[in-house]
């Protein structure tokens, strides 16, 4: 599998190949080296789905033949042109350094289901206890959860599918880890999205996010940025 760096356009790949063991950890020293990269602080391995329209920094020990696996389950569309790239993500690198933990975080988001006929609403959502909640005022003014997630049973991209047409152009995708992400008549969209009206709060998720999965456990011996 071809691993670009920078972006797919960039004319610039190395080639990967992808045994059961190989973490983005070792997958981008050996991008490296093969590229003759000399410094590679902030290089994040990604993985890019639905386009270009969603990407996602991979944890550097997540291995990447389960990763692309995973995607042999998706639509045709949704896979066709899915790729990884090795590049710096400048909200990542702007979230990990609030990835402090403890950590949670809660605020009016506007949110959207996978569900038919669905659309963005507002709603008070927050992450804490490593789960991702989302609430609502009834008629009474009383706020009751309308869903909630455990974080370690997602993946979340950052980005949106077009179609969706976001408020905001700061957005979370999110899937179910254990459920294949097929398009049905009753989720007929790929994967819940939060849409985000500021920089400011849109890191504070991504850091957030990151320490419910990760903990302490972010980076890589300071490989990937500099603490």
């Amino acid at each position: 599998m071809w691993c670009y760096l920078d972006s797919r356009t960039a004319g610039k790949c190395v080639s990967l190949i992808l045994h059961p063991s190989l973490t983005a950890g070792d997958a981008i020293k050996h991008v490296a080296k093969e590229a003759g990269l000399i410094d590679i602080q902030g290089l994040v391995m990604h993985e890019v789905v639905l386009g270009d329209c969603l990407e996602r920094p991979i944890h550097y020990s997540e291995k990447l033949l389960d990763l692309t696996l995973r995607w042999g389950v998706w639509e045709d569309e949704d896979r066709r042109n899915n790729y990884l790239v090795l590049k710096c993500n400048k909200l990542y690198a702007e979230a990990v350094p609030c990835a402090i933990p403890p950590l949670s975080i809660f605020s009016e988001i506007q949110f959207c289901d996978n569900k038919p006929k669905s659309k963005f609403c507002k709603y008070l959502v927050s992450v804490a206890n490593a789960n991702i909640t989302c609430r609502k005022e009834d008629k009474n003014g009383q706020t009751i959860e309308s869903f909630s997630w455990p974080v370690e049973d997602i993946i979340w991209y950052i980005g949106c599918e077009k179609k969706r047409s976001p408020p905001h152009s700061l957005n979370l995708t999110f899937i179910d880890k254990h459920e294949p992400s097929v398009r049905t008549k009753e989720t007929p969209a790929f994967g819940r999205v939060l849409s985000f009206g500021s920089r400011e709060l849109f890191t504070k998720w991504i850091a957030a996010l990151l320490v419910a999965e990760y903990d302490s456990d972010i980076t890589q011996n300071n490989l990937l940025f500099l603490e």
